[in-house]
């Protein structure tokens, strides 16, 4: 089935360091823009910043967005985390494949808006990004707190 035979409902994350929200504002408004060019309804958006966005292992948000999954998990349609590109997850790869394990746990899989997910082999024609496998156990249900609405 590809993305666009189901509706979806989209988690928007995104990270950043800076307080510069320039590059922040484009990057969501393009995941905005790609969400409703495929038909999907926006759950909301998640950003973790400063220190939290540099650290994989402490992303507050991530985690919410997560947890927010879990709940929306199993219902109608499909549940996407949508991010920008790659690197809004993590530049690096074992903790890219860590996090995006977690959304695959929550019943989720990431798009990006080049329409790029992380379960396809097509996206590899970068070899930065490695395909997660989907395995059936559930993770330990992530907590902290959800980010703005939608």
């Amino acid at each position: 089935m590809s993305l666009t035979e189901a509706p979806a409902l989209a988690f928007i994350y995104d990270r950043e360091v800076t307080s510069h929200d320039e590059r922040l504002t484009e990057r969501l408004a393009a995941c905005r823009a790609y969400a409703d060019r495929m038909g999907w309804h926006v759950a909301g958006a998640w950003v973790d910043r400063g220190d939290t966005a540099l650290h994989a292992g402490r992303r507050p948000l991530w985690r919410g967005m997560v947890a927010a999954m879990e709940d929306r998990a199993g219902g109608d349609g499909r549940v996407v985390c949508l991010v920008a590109d790659w690197g809004r997850i993590s530049h690096d790869p074992a903790d890219s494949v860590d996090l995006r394990q977690m959304v695959s746990r929550a019943g989720g899989v990431v798009v990006t808006v080049t329409g790029e997910t992380d379960t396809e082999r097509g996206l590899s024609a970068r070899a930065d990004v490695v395909p997660i496998r989907r395995t059936p156990e559930w993770a330990q249900r992530a907590s902290g707190p959800y980010g703005e609405p939608a």
